[in-house]
């Protein structure tokens, strides 16, 4: 078992889906989102309580282990301090301290469950796509291949869509 990675584009609201009896859709190429629990925020410009149509859409999977190491190694690459919180140092309790800087909503955000929405898929995308160029391919090659794969998950959600974690 490990976590799936979605992103969608060019979402259209359904007025009336067809959904089974877990609330989720019949059809191909409509989907129900769900907000992060701690991160309603993060789905901004996105309406959680609908179902929508999507134009195209990537997906990824990798283990909840491999997805929290690349998150601590993403917090140090992007330049966040290693902060100490419940016995541990880590990177990304420097980058969930702060209000803003790069990568930052993917660092603070649930790993299980939950949405990023259009407005912070475009900022995340741009993120990406700023640090691109000094990613270490050949030195750490399960962070590049993460680091591309979101930035596909990310570069297809900019496009009025948003991206799904389950």
């Amino acid at each position: 078992m490990g976590l799936t990675i979605t992103g969608y584009c060019c979402l259209e609201a359904v007025e009336s889906p067809r959904l089974d009896t877990a609330g989720d859709p019949l059809d191909s190429w409509v989907v129900r989102f769900r907000d992060a629990p701690h991160y309603p925020e993060h789905s901004a410009g996105l309406d959680t309580s609908r179902a929508y149509r999507f134009l195209n859409t990537y997906e990824f999977d990798v283990s909840y282990v491999d997805f929290e190491i690349w998150r601590e190694q993403l917090a140090k690459f992007a330049g966040y301090p290693a902060v100490k919180k419940c016995g541990h140092v880590r990177h990304v309790y420097g980058a969930q301290q702060v209000t803003s800087g790069p990568f930052r909503e993917l660092l603070d955000f649930s790993m299980t469950e939950g949405t990023i929405g259009p407005k912070v898929s475009r900022k995340l995308c741009e993120d990406f796509d700023r640090f691109m160029v000094s990613v270490p391919i050949q030195e750490r090659r399960l962070f590049a291949w993460l680091f591309k794969e979101c930035y596909l998950v990310f570069s297809i959600a900019q496009h009025d869509g948003a991206v799904k974690f389950h």
